[in-house]
């Protein structure tokens, strides 16, 4: 899938997805400039720079729903 066709997950979205215990891992794709402008992360995130998600993609389960932000 590009880029251009991901798909789109409303906060209520991902909320209920984790309610319901389905698996969602939540990457946090911000700079480390960003973060620390901005440290609020999505309780049980991982944060994972967009610039190292290439070399790092191995290290993302393969099962689940993956949501960046």
């Amino acid at each position: 899938m590009a880029a251009q066709d991901a798909l789109r997950m409303s906060p209520e979205e991902l909320h209920a997805r984790r309610g319901r215990g389905e698996r969602v891992v939540i990457v946090d794709v911000r700079t480390e400039d960003a973060l620390s402008v901005h440290p609020y992360q999505i309780p049980g995130s991982r944060w994972l720079p967009l610039a190292s998600v290439v070399e790092q993609v191995h290290t993302l389960p393969r099962q689940g729903t993956i949501v960046c932000y």
